[in-house]
């Protein structure tokens, strides 16, 4: 994940008080501007986590106080973890879990990416590799 991005270019913030739906378009307006930054957590409705480019996640923090979010705490983290940007780590870890034998899970799972129950080896492989760069849906996995 370092080698993805290294320390000090990607970041992660904290979104207090902000739904999903709105704070998508305020990340979605700010990679229209070439910037980098996407949801990464939805942890409850009115908490979520940003994640990006150093500069993406500042201008959306903004953006996103300006839409109406109580509060944005930047994240002190190394890298900007379930991001577009974690890609390059994804495919160096689907080489890995390429060369491991995964069996299918004998109790079923809730995989975070898709916030589904799954239980199959194909499955379990595909997700644990998306999750690097995919949001983790807490909300909806805590459903099951």
């Amino acid at each position: 994940m370092e080698e993805a991005v290294p320390s000090g270019e990607g970041a992660m913030a904290a979104v207090l008080g902000l739904k999903a739906e709105k704070l998508t378009e305020v990340c979605q307006t700010v990679a229209a501007d070439g910037f980098s930054v996407q949801l990464a957590n939805l942890n409850t409705p009115s908490q979520l986590v940003i994640s990006g480019t150093k500069e993406g996640v500042e201008k959306a923090s903004e953006q996103a106080k300006q839409a109406g979010a109580r509060r944005v705490v930047p994240l002190q983290v190394s890298g900007p973890f379930h991001s577009e940007l974690m890609r390059p780590a994804a495919e160096k870890m689907q080489e890995v879990l390429d060369g491991l034998s995964i069996a299918a899970a004998s109790i079923p799972i809730i995989a975070n990416v898709t916030a589904q129950v799954e239980s199959g080896a194909d499955e379990i492989r595909e997700n644990l590799i998306k999750q690097l760069y995919s949001p983790v849906r807490w909300v909806e996995s805590a459903k099951h």
